[in-house]
């Protein structure tokens, strides 16, 4: 395992990143060498230039890694995703239903998605481990163009909530977004769910009061509701 006191190699920043400070770092984890640029943010840590589609991120405590989801990542990302169900929809869906959800089931499903490439479809790792993961694929409503995209999913292991997993997660696609000229990208969200809520406001998604969705999982009436966020494309 690499730690912070290995990293020698410093250099300047590059790529669109702004209001960074030039202090870099970076590391490949696959041969303990140091290859990748890292730009050093104000919350204590560092996010990385995109280099072999890997970025790493530093942390006081730990190092991230977010790269492309590969076939061999499935099972741990239906783990990922059935935890995350169990633990951030216990208030909003029934506890039968959530008890039964199948990490087999969801193993085949994510199998499926990475295999077809129809999905973009990252990890992020801590210690090796997948502990969370983000899927954004063609927008499914009518009202959309083919410029737009949808958050199909972004969920990340209880034990690495409050750590900064999701937000690199979404920051790093959305710098995809802005390279493949996406205008809009839209997702859905249980309307209970005030932590999600949260989380895609603060980067920068818009609640559309008028496009809700009530309908019946597992027994229980939910409500679901429409986030918007425009992305600002890379000239």
């Amino acid at each position: 395992m690499l730690t912070p006191s290995s990293l020698s190699a410093k250099s300047t920043c590059a790529g669109p990143q702004k209001n960074m400070a030039s202090v870099f770092e970076a590391i490949d984890l696959a041969h303990g060498q140091v290859l990748r640029s890292a730009c050093s943010l104000n919350f204590n840590q560092f996010i990385c230039n995109q280099l072999n589609e890997k970025i790493v991120y530093i942390y006081e405590r730990f190092f991230m890694v977010i790269r492309p989801a590969v076939l061999n990542d499935a099972e741990a990302i239906a783990k990922v995703h059935v935890l995350s169900w169990q633990k951030a929809y216990l208030d909003i869906l029934a506890p039968d239903y959530l008890a039964q959800l199948s990490i087999e089931e969801r193993s085949a499903m994510w199998t499926k998605s990475i295999s077809q490439k129809y999905l973009q479809i990252s990890v992020a790792e801590i210690d090796e481990m997948v502990a969370g993961f983000i899927s954004i694929g063609p927008s499914r409503d009518d009202d959309c163009t083919p410029a737009d995209k949808e958050l199909w999913a972004i969920y990340v292991a209880p034990q690495y909530w409050s750590m900064g997993v999701g937000r690199n997660l979404w920051l790093q696609a959305e710098e995809t977004l802005k390279i493949i000229a996406t205008e809009n990208i839209y997702l859905w969200v249980f309307s209970q769910n005030e932590r999600a809520r949260g989380f895609y406001e603060a980067v920068g998604f818009e609640a559309e009061t008028n496009r809700l969705d009530n309908f019946y999982l597992g027994g229980k009436k939910v409500e679901k509701i429409r986030y918007r966020k425009t992305i600002k494309n890379i000239v």
